[in-house]
């Protein structure tokens, strides 16, 4: 939990279903106490959308953002890009989060159907049920134990 002394990790995995106004309950483990529980959402790789809360986003991104030039007619039009596909929100009362169908439309994922909400340790992913069953063949246990082996001896890479 954000408490300012420790940083907000996502982990586990949930399923739900996105409702027709195109919400989701955000798992409860994922909502942090003392915040306005704010998040932000844009798409990653192979149609999977991720979420940040706010402070994240800011830590990790935001500042790197910053050091981009509007001059550079590349740099423009990937914050331009970058800028369309990134959506921001908070929780409602409920604890549910709505997100555009722009995003709904990327990720593959429909009003009514199940979703598959996925901790990323930094990040949360958004992704349908068959893409997360498809990714799920992708990385075993042992490449989970690799990356904590290289995190233990202090290479992250």
């Amino acid at each position: 939990m954000q408490d300012g002394t420790k940083k907000f990790l996502f982990f586990d995995e949930f399923e739900h279903s996105l409702d027709v106004q195109r919400r989701f309950a955000v798992p409860s483990e994922w909502r942090y106490a003392g915040t306005d529980s704010s998040y932000v959402i844009t798409i990653g790789r192979e149609g999977v959308l991720q979420m940040y809360t706010s402070e994240m986003y800011d830590e990790m991104i935001y500042s790197k953002l910053k050091k981009m030039s509007p001059a550079n007619a590349k740099e423009a039009r990937q914050l331009s890009m970058l800028g369309r596909k990134t959506w921001s929100g908070t929780c409602d009362k409920q604890g549910r989060i709505q997100l555009p169908q722009k995003l709904l439309d990327y990720a593959g994922l429909k009003v009514e159907d199940k979703i598959c909400l996925n901790g990323s340790v930094l990040y949360a992913e958004i992704l349908a049920p068959k893409r997360h069953i498809e990714r799920q063949g992708d990385a075993g246990d042992e490449e989970c134990l690799d990356l904590l082996e290289r995190l233990h001896d202090g290479d992250g890479k």
